[in-house]
C-alpha cells in the first residue's frame, strides 16, 4: 500500500505467475523474461502484418520484421522491460484490428470490436494509459467515416446509421474494457471509477524522479530538455529505421487509404512524444516509457523502403546499389548485438559515435543487466569467501543464497560502508569521471564492457581505515578521524569518499587550509561535487563571510535542485544575516520537495520556538523518519 507500484496495473504478473504455477514451473523470474519475449514476438508479428494490411506486399512485411529485429534497444526490452513490452503489444495489436474494422465499414464488425476491446482492456491492465487506445479508436473512426463520405464510398443513409451507432457502440467498448482491464487490479477494484483517474493524474505527473546522464550532464528526470525524447530516439535507433522513415515522409503513398492510415499511424507516433514533451512529464531512461510509439514507427520506415524499392525496381544497378545498402545497414546493429550480448539496450547509432562515444555523455546500463555476470565472477573467481558484497543497486535474484551478505551503497560515500568487494555499475556515476577514465578505480578486478567501455566493475575494499576513521567523525573525535583516513588514503588516494571525509574532519577540527586542500583534490577527482561546494560555503559562513556562502549555496542549488543540505545551510546564513523570512522560504522549499529531511524540521523548528511558537517548533525539533525514506541520500 506504501509503494507506487499500485498505480500499475498488474495483469501480465498476475498472468505469468498463475501459468508457472499451473505448469510447474520453479524458476518464475526466467519464466516472466521468457513470456515477455513471447509478447515482444507478438509485437514483431502485428507489426509486420500492419505493413503488409497497407501495401499487400510481402516484401514490406518482411522489411517491417527486418527492421524490428535489427532495432537493438526494442530487442534489449524484449529481454527487460515487463511493462512497456506487454503495453506495446497491447498497443500495436489495437492498432491492426481498428484497421481491420475500418475496412469493414459501413458494416459494424464486431468479430474486430472484439479484439479491439481484448487491446484495450490489457494496455488498461498494465497502465491506465491504455485509454489513449480508446481515445484512437474514436479519433480514426470518426476520421475515417468522415474520408470514406467525402470520397462518396458510402451514402447518406449509411452515414446517419453510422453516426447513430457509433457512439452507443464507443460507449459500450469503453464499459467493456475498463471493467475487463481493471479486473486484475486490486487497487483499482477497490474504487473503480476513482483509484483509476487517480493514476492518471500520478502518470501524468510521476513524482519519483532519477538523476541521470544527458548530454554529458546530470539532470534530474522531471528537468530534462523538452528534446530529450526526440534526441534519444534519434540517437539510439538504427540509421536504416530513420533512412526509411525520411523516404515514407518524401515518397507519396498512392492508395489513398492507404495514405489515411498511414497519417494515423503517424499521430500514434508522433502525438505521444509531443505531448510527454510539451508538458514537461517525468521520463528517464531513454524513451522505454514511450516504447509503445516504436513499432507505428517501423511500419512507416518499412513502408518508405518499400516505396524507395517499388520507385527503382526497374533500375538494375539503383536496385543492386539498394540492396546493398539495405544489407550493410542491417549488419551494423546486427554485429553490435552479436558482440555486445546481453547489453542490446544500450546501444547507439553512429550519430551518437556508437556506444563507445555515447560514454559519459548518455546513460548505458540503467537495468543493471551487468550485474549478472558480476555475481557470477564472484561466485567462481573469488576465493577469499567475502563476507559483505556491496552493491549501488540490489538485485536479490543474484545474491539470494550466498554465503556473503549484500548492502546497497552510494559509490561516492562508499568508505562509510562496511564491505569487502563493491559492484558497481556506472549508473549514477559523473559524466566527467567517465569522460576522462577516471572510472573504475585502481582497485578494480573485473569490468564489464560494451564496445570496449566499462559499464561495471568489481572493486576490492584495500583498507577498512577509512570506515574506522568516519567512525570516530561521526563520534566528534577528528584527530583520531583524520590519522586513520589519511593513512587509508595512502592506499586509496583517488577515494572520493575517503576526501571528503577527511576535508570534513579538518574543517571541524578548525584546520580551514588543510580542509580547502582536499577539497581542491577531490574536485579535481569529481568537478561539479555538490558536497564540495557545501562545505566551502560553511568555511566562508564560519569566517563570516555570509554573502559570499550564499552565493556558493545558490549555485549549488542550481546545479542540483534536490541537494538539500544546501537549502539548510541557505537558511543558516540567512538567520546570520537577520533575513528570517528568507530563511523560512528556503526551508520551505526544501520540505516541498523532501518532506522527510530531519536536518530542515531541526532548522525551522528551532526559528518557530524562537518565535514564541513553541508547540509546534518542538514537534518539528522532534521529527523523526521512520523506516527507510526514498529521499534518504543526497
Amino acid at each position: 500500500p506504501i509503494s507506487r507500484l499500485k498505480h500499475y496495473g498488474q495483469s501480465f504478473d498476475t498472468l505469468t505467475t498463475a501459468m508457472a504455477e499451473i505448469c510447474g514451473v520453479e524458476n518464475i523470474y526466467r519464466f516472466r523474461h521468457i513470456s515477455n519475449a513471447i509478447l515482444a514476438w507478438l509485437i514483431i508479428v502485428f507489426t509486420s502484418r500492419i505493413a503488409f494490411h497497407l501495401t499487400g506486399s510481402e516484401l514490406a512485411r518482411v522489411l517491417a520484421v527486418l527492421l524490428m529485429l535489427v532495432s537493438a534497444r526494442f530487442m534489449g526490452h524484449a529481454m527487460n522491460n515487463l511493462k512497456d513490452i506487454p503495453f506495446a503489444f497491447s498497443f500495436i495489436f489495437s492498432i491492426y484490428f481498428i484497421f481491420r474494422f475500418l475496412d469493414r465499414l459501413p458494416a459494424i464488425s464486431w468479430k474486430n470490436i472484439i479484439f479491439i476491446i481484448l487491446g484495450i482492456s490489457f494496455g488498461i491492465s498494465i497502465r491506465i494509459g491504455g485509454l489513449l487506445i480508446f481515445a484512437f479508436f474514436i479519433l480514426f473512426t470518426f476520421l475515417w467515416v468522415y474520408f470514406t463520405f467525402q470520397r462518396r464510398e458510402i451514402s447518406r443513409e449509411e452515414l446517419l446509421r453510422l453516426v447513430w451507432q457509433l457512439p452507443g457502440m464507443a460507449f459500450i467498448i469503453l464499459i467493456i474494457s475498463w471493467f475487463s482491464g481493471i479486473l486484475l487490479w486490486p487497487w483499482a477494484l477497490e474504487s473503480p471509477f476513482l483509484n483509476p483517474f487517480e493514476s492518471l493524474t500520478l502518470m501524468s505527473d510521476y513524482p519519483t524522479t532519477v538523476r541521470q546522464v544527458f548530454e554529458g550532464q546530470l539532470f534530474w528526470s522531471d528537468s530534462f530538455p523538452w528534446y530529450y525524447l526526440f534526441k534519444y530516439i534519434l540517437i539510439t535507433t538504427p540509421l536504416i529505421v530513420l533512412f526509411g522513415f525520411l523516404a515514407f515522409l518524401f515518397l507519396r503513398i498512392q492508395q489513398p487509404k492507404a495514405l489515411v492510415k498511414t497519417l494515423f499511424l503517424l499521430i500514434a507516433f508522433g502525438f505521444p512524444l509531443f505531448y510527454t514533451s510539451t508538458t514537461e512529464a517525468n521520463v528517464y531512461g531513454g524513451w522505454r516509457q514511450l516504447l509503445f510509439v516504436y513499432p507505428p514507427f517501423v511500419v512507416l520506415a518499412a513502408l518508405g523502403l518499400w516505396s524507395l524499392y517499388s520507385k527503382i525496381k526497374p533500375h538494375r544497378i539503383s536496385l543492386a546499389i539498394g540492396a546493398s545498402f539495405l544489407g550493410i545497414s542491417l549488419a551494423f546493429p546486427s554485429y553490435f548485438m552479436i558482440k555486445n550480448y546481453p547489453y542490446h539496450y544500450i546501444y547507439f547509432n553512429v550519430l551518437a559515435g556508437g556506444t563507445y562515444g555515447a560514454y559519459g555523455h548518455y546513460e548505458l546500463d540503467y537495468y543493471f543487466t551487468s550485474f549478472k555476470n558480476a555475481y557470477k565472477f564472484i561466485d567462481e573467481n573469488i576465493q577469499d569467501a567475502p563476507s559483505v558484497v556491496a552493491a549501488n543497486f540490489i538485485i536479490p535474484e543474484y545474491y539470494e543464497g550466498k554465503p556473503y551478505k549484500s548492502v546497497l551503497i552510494d559509490y561516492y560515500n562508499r568508505s562509510a560502508y562496511d564491505w569487502d568487494y563493491a559492484v558497481v555499475c556506472n549508473t549514477f556515476l559523473n559524466p566527467h569521471q567517465l569522460r576522462n577514465g577516471q572510472w573504475p578505480p585502481k582497485n578494480t578486478i573485473y569490468t564489464v564492457e560494451v564496445d570496449e567501455r566499462p559499464i561495471l566493475a568489481i572493486v576490492r575494499r584495500t583498507t577498512k581505515l577509512d570506515l574506522e576513521g568516519i567512525d570516530y567523525l561521526k563520534k566528534g573525535k577528528y584527530i583520531p578521524a583524520i590519522e586513520l583516513l589519511s593513512q587509508a588514503m595512502i592506499q586509496d588516494p583517488e577515494n572520493e569518499s575517503i576526501l571528503l571525509n577527511l576535508a570534513r574532519a579538518h574543517f571541524y577540527a578548525g584546520n580551514q587550509p588543510d580542509a580547502i586542500s582536499h577539497l581542491d583534490r577531490l574536485e579535481e577527482i569529481y568537478p561539479g561535487n555538490e558536497w564540495v561546494m557545501d562545505i566551502r560555503g560553511e568555511i566562508f559562513m564560519k569566517e563570516g563571510q555570509y554573502e559570499a556562502a550564499i552565493e556558493l549555496f545558490k549555485e549549488n542549488l542550481e546545479i542540483n535542485y534536490k541537494f538539500f543540505h544546501s537549502y539548510v545551510n541557505l537558511a543558516k546564513a540567512y538567520l546570520a544575516l537577520g533575513q528570517e523570512e528568507k530563511a523560512i522560504e528556503q526551508l520551505n522549499i526544501c520540505l516541498k520537495i523532501n518532506p522527510f529531511y530531519e536536518a530542515a524540521y531541526k532548522v525551522y523548528g528551532g526559528i518557530l520556538v524562537e518565535r514564541g511558537e513553541i508547540e509546534l517548533g518542538k514537534k518539528m525539533l522532534e521529527f523523526k523518519v521512520k523506516g527507510n525514506s526514498k529521499y534518504g541520500r543526497q
